[in-house]
């Protein structure tokens, strides 16, 4: 069984804008290098295997938090196709009959030149099937990755559709746990665990985040 925790990089002046980054590879805002930087980490996070998406976002969080890591392509945003770059008001706007239809599609919703979130899915699950086989598979690992990616992964293993709104509650600035193992597929472990904690601390999060 496969042990992955996820954390969503830090801000950008996108994610100010609400511009759908995608591929688009944006940087960290400064003040926001700064306030990883100033994290204290427990231990226990530091002990453990981290990887990261090869976008410098997902990168410049990692270094930032004074992090040895290795690229995981597989982890890397979902692409947005023609999205990439506009905010979903300016989408609602310009191409109301699109946008409605794409998000009655849930899981399925696929930009144009873009991939979709079952597509993402599809990518993440390949590469946990080929990594369960690794001698290294037990040790868990820490993903600097994306919400593009951690959201089909939250349908995955809760049975979400992406229809509506978010099964349960997720701070972006928390680490989220996922299990993968070849007979139950993605399953949650523990969601919302602050860096400062401890992982095995957070064993209790999803029945605190379900009530």
């Amino acid at each position: 069984m496969l042990t992955i925790y996820c954390l969503r990089h830090g801000t950008t002046l996108w994610n100010q804008q609400r511009r759908i980054q995608g591929r688009q590879d944006t940087h960290l805002l400064p003040s926001e290098v700064s306030r990883l930087q100033h994290l204290e980490l427990s231990p226990a996070w530091k002990q453990l295997c981290w990887y990261s998406s090869p976008l410098m976002r997902a990168q410049q969080t990692a270094q930032a938090l004074g992090i040895n890591y290795q690229i995981l392509t597989p982890w890397q945003e979902m692409d947005w196709g023609h999205w990439e770059g506009q905010t979903l008001a300016h989408l609602r706007q310009e191409h109301p009959e699109e946008l409605q239809y794409q998000e009655q599609r849930g899981i399925h919703l696929h930009p144009a030149q873009g991939e979709s979130p079952y597509q993402v899915l599809q990518r993440i699950t390949q590469w946990a099937a080929q990594e369960s086989a690794q001698p290294s598979a037990h040790i868990p690992k820490v993903i600097v990755t994306h919400k593009g990616v951690i959201r089909p992964l939250l349908a995955a293993a809760t049975g979400w559709l992406m229809l509506d709104k978010y099964p349960t509650r997720l701070n972006w600035q928390h680490v989220h746990g996922f299990t993968w193992s070849p007979t139950q597929g993605w399953q949650l472990k523990s969601l919302n665990i602050p860096l400062s904690h401890p992982p095995q601390d957070s064993q209790k999060s999803v029945a605190n985040e379900k009530k």
